[in-house]
C-alpha cells in the first residue's frame, strides 16, 4: 500500500504543472554545455538546425523514472537517427551512484550529471522540482513540449510530431 501511495503522490506532483520551470512550451530552448558521464560534452546549440532534442530528466531514486525508462530506451533504438536523446541527473548527490545505475539499468543514451555545475539546472529550473520531467525540442531550437509522467504511446505521438515538424522544415 505505500508503494502505491507513494507511485499516486509522484504522479500527482508530476501532472501538477511545470511552475519550476524557467522554460515553458514555445520558447527557444536556452543553450547549455554540460559532460556525459563519459566524459564527452553535450551541446545543444550543435542541434539546432540538425536534429530534434528528447530531455529526459529524472534520479536514481525515482520510482515513476524507474518505470518510464524501459520505454525510453525503445523508442531511442527506433528514433535515436533523427531524435538526439540525452538524460540529466540533477539531485543524486553521488556521480558513481548515477554510473552505476546508467550501467544497470543499460541506458544506451548519453547521461549527464549536474549537481556539481549545475550548468543545466541554472538555465531551466527555478526552485524545487518534479521529477521524471520530459523537454521536447524541435530542430530549430524551440521547446514543443514539456511533460511530467508519461506512458509509452503518449512518447511516442510527441516524438512523432517532433519528427514531422523537422520533416516539413526541411522539404
Amino acid at each position: 500500500m505505500n508503494r502505491l501511495l507513494a507511485l499516486v503522490l509522484s504522479l500527482t506532483i508530476a501532472g501538477a504543472g511545470f511552475s519550476s520551470l524557467i522554460v515553458a512550451k514555445g520558447d527557444a530552448a536556452p543553450d547549455f554545455s554540460i559532460f556525459h558521464l563519459k566524459g564527452k560534452r553535450f551541446n545543444l546549440a550543435d542541434f539546432k538546425g540538425k536534429k530534434a532534442v528528447f530531455i529526459n530528466i529524472f534520479s536514481i531514486t525515482c520510482e515513476p523514472c524507474k518505470e518510464e525508462l524501459p520505454f525510453i530506451i525503445k523508442l531511442y533504438k527506433k528514433y535515436s537517427e533523427n531524435i538526439e536523446f540525452v538524460g540529466i541527473d540533477i539531485t543524486d548527490p553521488k556521480k558513481i551512484d548515477v554510473e552505476n545505475f546508467v550501467k544497470t539499468s543499460g541506458i544506451p543514451y548519453p547521461v549527464c550529471w549536474d549537481l556539481i555545475s549545475k550548468t543545466f539546472y541554472t538555465r531551466y529550473i527555478k526552485g524545487g522540482f518534479n521529477m521524471p520531467t520530459s523537454i521536447f525540442i524541435d530542430i530549430d531550437g524551440n521547446i514543443n513540449e514539456i511533460s511530467g509522467v508519461l506512458k509509452e504511446d503518449e512518447f511516442e505521438n510527441i516524438l512523432g510530431r517532433l519528427m514531422k515538424s523537422d520533416k516539413k522544415r526541411t522539404d
